[in-house]
């Protein structure tokens, strides 16, 4: 396995989109791919419930932030740092549906800190690009900053979110923790494809959103 490139080197590489993928050349594994779509779907039930306004971290083939148009919401704002990805998002109209927002997610954290921003719903859906980072960590620190009482926080459910660190963080937090099972069978079927066993380790998935106390 190759070594983890350096944020520089991932923001300048191309990015594909292929029957349904989204990759780099530079990372051994896809970004996102849309055999995600039914955990994209439900997730964006979850995070939506209270409606108000609602935070996407991590655009990827954009396929959770479809979903979060479609409920009555206040506002919806996404945070991408891939210039390629922010095309895409802008080919699909996001700059017009929603606050398109390119660049690191802390920096825009600060600035929703700044300008005193909360959400009523977040979902977090990046991983660890370089060597150095640990983006889940490092984000469970800051989202009880900008999550209202009563707010709703939700994530991919993948070895990322599985990290110790952030386990120990969310854990330490007031808030309440639920789980809805999505068979295996169900997503390969809204999904019109055999799942990649790999990447999602041939189970069902656990959805995971923990409700800020008020």
């Amino acid at each position: 396995m190759r070594s983890k490139p350096t944020l520089d080197e991932y923001l300048s590489t191309n990015i594909e989109i292929k029957d349904g993928v989204l990759s780099s050349s530079l990372l051994d594994i896809s970004i996102m791919d849309d055999q995600e779509t039914l955990i994209m779907e439900e997730s964006a039930k979850v995070i939506c419930k209270n409606g108000g306004d609602i935070l996407n971290v991590g655009f990827g083939l954009g396929i959770i932030d479809s979903y979060i148009q479609q409920h009555k919401i206040k506002s919806h704002t996404i945070i991408e740092i891939h210039p390629g990805v922010i095309q895409h998002a802008k080919n699909l109209g996001f700059d017009k549906k929603a606050r398109l927002c390119q660049g690191d997610w802390r920096v825009w954290v600060s600035k929703f800190k700044e300008e005193g921003k909360k959400f009523d719903g977040i979902y977090f859906d990046t991983y660890n690009i370089t060597e150095e980072s640990n983006e889940w960590a490092d984000f469970a620190r800051e989202v009880d900053s900008i999550l209202k009482p009563g707010g709703i926080f939700s994530y991919f459910n993948n070895t990322a979110a599985r990290d110790g660190h952030f386990m120990n963080i969310m854990n330490s937090l007031p808030y309440s923790l639920r789980f809805k099972r999505i068979n295996l069978k169900d997503i390969e079927e809204v999904a019109n494809k055999e799942i990649n066993k790999k990447s999602l380790q041939y189970r069902d998935y656990s959805l995971i959103w923990r409700i800020k106390q008020k």
